[in-house]
């Protein structure tokens, strides 16, 4: 059975967030889709309880977990990182040199919120990034 399926039979809320990345020279400037899309739902007391979790639990188990450890809990990426390693995600993937990783964990950076591109008729991918409220 499909696990959307099995959600709609529950009664549980499914929302599939993919795991994206950004070009390399684009970090830290920039940051995946997905992290924004994540720190939206997480803003929402609606989707409470919330399960993360993936089909090999690495890519968006570890470091959405990571991100919300930093951004609503305050962690410093070092102390994520930590986290992430010692749970699992692997010692030989669990680098720096991981996308994943790099993108997601060590170069996050707390309070940020991205706002909707402006409407410039532009064939770049623009975002811009504002300090979340209260920070």
């Amino acid at each position: 059975m499909k696990e959307s399926e099995l959600c709609r039979r529950l009664g549980v809320q499914y929302l599939l967030i993919k795991p994206d990345l950004i070009a390399r020279r684009l970090a830290p400037l920039e940051r995946p889709a997905a992290v924004d899309e994540f720190l939206d739902l997480m803003d929402r007391p609606e989707v409470y309880p919330v399960l993360i979790h993936c089909k090999a639990g690495l890519h968006r188990t570890g470091c959405l977990t990571a991100v919300y450890r930093m951004e609503y809990q305050g962690w410093t990426p070092e102390e994520a990182y930590g986290e992430l390693k010692a749970h699992g995600f692997g010692d030989w993937v669990c680098t720096s040199a991981n996308d994943y990783v790099s993108q997601y964990v060590l170069q996050y950076r707390r309070g940020i919120r991205r706002e909707a591109p402006s409407a410039a008729p532009s064939a770049l991918r623009t975002e811009t990034y504002r300090k979340a409220d209260g920070e």
